[in-house]
């Protein structure tokens, strides 16, 4: 089956809260998905704290694709921030910014750089997470740079 039938099969498992379908739909595009996929992989996400397992394999998901495709995915997943608000799963956004800070710190650029690219509200939304990031013992290093990058790029 292509990805569009299977996406779709698990949209509707989203509305349905049919976890296992889901969780199935992204085990098997997991190693598959490419940069095409992100918009609708991101999609999938749901912003209550119950379906932790959900969000978790969808952030594996696209830490998967990041891993092929580092600087494209990043800017990928970043121009497509918009879908979670659009989703009703804002939340999630933490969850994302959480993982590219954490495992692609080495690639603070390409966060940096895609931020000149979303519109004001993403663009404002991403900035106050990372800011937050500068109280993280965890992520502080990576959101300096992050916003040192940003700041020389913006000018």
């Amino acid at each position: 089956m292509s990805f569009q039938a299977e996406f779709e099969k698990a949209y509707e498992a989203k509305k349905n809260e049919d976890m296992d379908l889901i969780l199935s739909f992204l085990d098997e595009w997991e190693e598959k998905a490419d940069l095409e996929h992100i918009p609708y992989i991101m999609k999938l996400y749901v912003n209550t704290a119950l379906e932790d397992e959900q969000n978790d394999k969808i952030t594996e998901t696209l830490s998967t694709i990041i891993h092929r495709k580092p600087e494209k995915s990043i800017e990928t997943i970043i121009q497509n921030i918009r879908i979670l608000i659009i989703e009703k799963a804002e939340y999630c956004i933490v969850d994302i910014m959480d993982m590219l800070f954490f495992d692609y710190d080495d690639y603070a650029c390409f966060i940096a750089a895609s931020l000149l690219n979303v519109d004001k509200e993403v663009k404002q939304i991403l900035l106050d997470i990372i800011n937050n990031n500068l109280k993280s013992i965890i992520f502080k290093e990576t959101a300096e740079k992050v916003i040192s990058i940003y700041n020389t790029l913006e000018k």
